[in-house]
């Protein structure tokens, strides 16, 4: 395919990881263990040219290592001839949830994917496929450490809504953000919980199965990567 036009893209100027997207590059890709291109600039739509007209048929001159390393301006007569060919709009690959979070940190936890509530079953199975979050919120007034362990579309949300109801500043327990990870989907956030809970059978509460208690913060940490790495 060298000498070929093979496609046009728009980019932006937003710099973006590439592993952040579904590729399955080439071994020799990677140099000491390292993909050689970790960044790249996101894109706002593309084109493929099926026909892969020859660059001898759209110009006449000779593009040196200026057009290799940045990016070489298309003359008039350039332009009309690329704005001639039959493009075909391609499908923009997306970055993973937890990139979206990266690019854009200013929206609200969870906004970006939640979708209003519903009864139906349609709705029901929408919103277990939105993004969502487990989290560990370390419990501040008990008697020993603890943890209160749960998934939520808006982790920060729900910590609020923990201490409105118990109100720390009348002397009541105080629920502080400890650890968080955001999925996909909330179908892996419940799995996450779930997973935690079990590798934490001995350690939960008897009156609240979602309350861990008698455990160090390293041994809480080492069980949390487990279940992040393993899911």
């Amino acid at each position: 395919m060298k000498g070929r036009l093979l496609g046009i893209m728009e980019p932006t100027t937003e710099r973006v990881r590439t592993r952040d997207f579904e590729v399955n590059p080439a071994p020799s890709a990677f140099v000491d263990g390292e993909y050689k291109w970790p960044f790249a600039l996101l894109h706002r739509r593309a084109w493929v040219l099926p026909e892969r007209p020859l660059l001898t048929h759209i110009s006449e001159r000779i593009f040196n290592m200026d057009s290799a390393q940045g990016i070489v301006p298309l003359n008039v007569a350039e332009t009309a001839r690329v704005e001639a060919l039959n493009w075909t709009e391609a499908e923009l690959l997306k970055p993973s949830v937890q990139a979206q979070h990266r690019i854009d940190p200013g929206r609200r936890h969870g906004q970006r994917n939640a979708p209003p509530p519903s009864t139906t079953r349609a709705g029901v199975m929408h919103m277990r496929s939105a993004s969502a979050y487990t989290y560990a919120l370390r419990i501040v007034g008990a008697p020993k450490l603890a943890f209160k362990i749960g998934w939520a579309f808006d982790y920060e949300r729900r910590a609020k809504q923990f201490n409105h109801a118990s109100l720390p500043d009348l002397g009541g327990l105080r629920y502080d953000q400890f650890f968080y990870h955001l999925w996909d989907t909330a179908r892996q956030a419940f799995a996450m919980q779930q997973r935690l809970i079990r590798l934490l059978e001995a350690n939960r509460h008897p009156q609240n199965n979602e309350v861990l208690t008698g455990i160090s913060i390293m041994d809480f940490k080492n069980a949390w990567t487990n279940c992040v790495q393993k899911l």
